[in-house]
């Protein structure tokens, strides 16, 4: 900045954080190998539309939190990217970072859960899959340490309008319940993108699943995330034997499914 003088004076912008650094930018594209495209389709009353969503691929086998997790590794997006519909075709398509093309065969060895209200499927991943990388949990979203994020610095890696691979910088504005409410720029597409914590380097803490737009005089923009402690907790206990209630069996080619659902509420618009 200059100032009435001439001389160049330091400047600073409020509330977007300190500057990044092209290293840690560097670290933090470094994880675009754990993204991925998801080409979806929906069935409305007009018939047949397809789309693209985002997700990302989750290491899961270290989890302190919990005794047995039913899952090591597995790819992640919203129930409104895939929903019961895409996985009773028995297969999902995806677009790896480098523009791979894979399809992921849903039967009954993969373990699939997938909820409404905390707008999440999960996926399990199995080595012959050929994926490599894999994003990290952060467990202070198990802690009491969990306030501790309020207000803290985010990035959002995520593919806009089902174009190339983005990132965008934010921060958490508030936690309310399961909900992180969050000022990092999305769009249409950027459904199913992890909320990446910078103070923690570079792990997941959230979901990110749409938001709500200015309207009128009133600013009500922003944007909302499923806190990842919620997603990881609702697996543990659908994974238990006496959740029957919530177990589903579908077909797929005479072949019988269980697809682990609950929950019924309606989604935002990303």
């Amino acid at each position: 900045l200059l100032n009435e003088n001439g001389i160049e004076k330091e400047g600073i912008l409020r509330d977007q954080g300190s500057p990044i650094s092209k290293e840690e930018i560097s670290e933090l594209l470094k994880m675009e190998k754990a993204m991925c495209k998801i080409k979806f389709k929906k069935y409305t009353e007009e018939g047949i539309e397809t789309g693209k969503g985002t997700g990302f691929f989750c290491k899961l086998d270290n989890l302190t939190h919990f005794q047995n997790f039913p899952i090591k590794y597995a790819l992640f997006t919203n129930h409104h990217v895939l929903d019961e519909d895409n996985i009773k075709i028995g297969t999902i398509n995806i677009e790896l970072f480098d523009g791979e093309e894979k399809q992921i065969k849903i039967d009954k060895k993969r373990k699939v859960f997938t909820n409404k209200e905390l707008d999440y499927t999960c996926i399990e991943i199995f080595k012959s899959d050929g994926i490599k990388d894999y994003f990290e949990i952060d467990p202070i979203i198990f802690t009491d340490k969990k306030n501790n994020l309020r207000n803290s610095e985010i990035f959002i890696l995520q593919y806009p309008e089902g174009k190339e691979l983005s990132f965008s910088y934010g921060r958490i504005k508030s936690l309310n319940q399961y909900n992180i409410y969050h000022s990092a720029s999305t769009k249409g597409g950027s459904s199913g993108s992890p909320i990446i914590s910078r103070i923690t380097g570079n792990s997941i803490i959230g979901l990110h699943y749409g938001g709500y737009k200015k309207k009128g005089n009133i600013d009500y923009s922003f944007n909302l995330a499923i806190s990842f402690d919620f997603i990881l907790n609702d697996i543990d206990r659908l994974s238990k034997p006496n959740e029957i209630d919530c177990i589903y069996k579908i077909k797929n080619n005479g072949k019988e499914i269980q697809l682990l659902y609950d929950y019924n509420i309606n989604v935002f618009e990303n």
